[in-house]
């Protein structure tokens, strides 16, 4: 399973948050950061540990986490085996893999949940450092912005600028975020584990996005009826519209694609029937579909959710 995922809130409280959280990592014996698979077999910072001694430093920064409790929880999630056989042969490289999309992804989701609640500012999406995937978002992403505000204008002045990258050593807010991705990797794979107990504490005080999302299949399949692919006009004027140039190999690639692909619609016209749905229309739809879950008995309901032990 490929798994994005995160927190959402107020800079101020990461601020504070962070503050707490470089405390109790000093703290003896000190860590000089988390990350859950070493804290799980007891490696890197947690190499030569015992296990009392692990849970218990695991214990105090969840504990930080608690008191600083974020907005909301997101995360996208892959089957990377079928993102391979369904999805990675339709789309064009490097926009069809499942990082690109799922940060894609991620940063629509927070600015509609920014929206949901008021506070339609613009927002900081904060990534963990990526070598190969950062130079190729920065590139692609104002693009796929142009468009997205264009046929959404919901979402102008809410999508940041430009995506950030951080090191995760040096920046809580990604630690933390490394727990619920963790997590949810294990949960979605079927993996039970031993920390299952951070997700009952977690559970009760950050409530999950409602633009969270699970990419199955029959989903990647509508997507690819969807045909996003890119027109090389479009992308002739993307490149004089923003002074970018992307090279003919590039391009080379596109067109074959697009020739094997019979089906090919023009990406403009996609897009406009893809988002010509004001937001406030799938606000409602989604308002409609949370009253009738609660108008079913409890025994239906019950298979359709994740229990606490399986979602932070």
């Amino acid at each position: 399973m490929f798994v994005l995922a995160g927190f959402i809130a107020r800079a101020d409280l990461w601020a504070k948050f962070s503050d707490e959280w470089s405390e109790t990592l000093n703290e003896r014996p000190a860590i000089k950061y988390l990350k859950m698979y070493e804290a799980a077999k007891l490696d890197g910072q947690f190499r030569g540990w015992s296990v009392a001694a692990r849970d218990e430093k695991l214990r105090k920064l969840v504990a930080v986490l608690v008191r600083n409790a974020p907005r909301r929880a997101i995360h996208f999630t892959y089957d990377t085996a079928d993102f391979q056989k369904y999805r990675a042969p339709r789309g064009l490289p490097p926009i069809a893999d499942p990082y690109f999309e799922g940060a894609l992804g991620i940063m629509a989701g927070v600015c509609y949940d920014e929206i949901d609640l008021g506070v339609p500012e613009e927002v900081e999406i904060i990534f963990d450092e990526h070598l190969i995937f950062r130079p190729r978002l920065h590139m692609w992403y104002p693009l796929l912005k142009a468009r997205i505000e264009l046929y959404d204008p919901a979402l102008k002045g809410v999508l940041p600028l430009q995506p950030s990258f951080k090191d995760d050593k040096r920046f809580p807010p990604l630690q933390a975020a490394d727990i619920v991705a963790w997590l949810f990797r294990n949960a979605f794979s079927g993996q039970r584990t031993e920390f299952e107990w951070i997700a009952t504490d977690l559970t009760p005080l950050v409530p999950m996005s409602n633009y969270r999302s699970i990419f199955t299949a029959e989903r990647m399949n509508r997507i690819n009826a969807m045909n996003l692919d890119f027109p090389i006009e479009l992308i002739r004027q993307w490149e004089k519209d923003l002074g970018i140039k992307i090279s003919d190999k590039q391009k080379r690639v596109w067109r074959k694609k697009m020739k094997a692909n019979s089906e090919f619609n023009n990406f403009d016209r996609t897009m406009r029937d893809l988002m010509k749905v004001p937001h406030s229309e799938i606000k409602a739809a989604l308002d409609a579909e949370k009253t009738e879950k609660a108008k079913r008995p409890k025994a239906h309901r019950s298979k359709r959710r994740i229990t606490p032990k399986e979602k932070p």
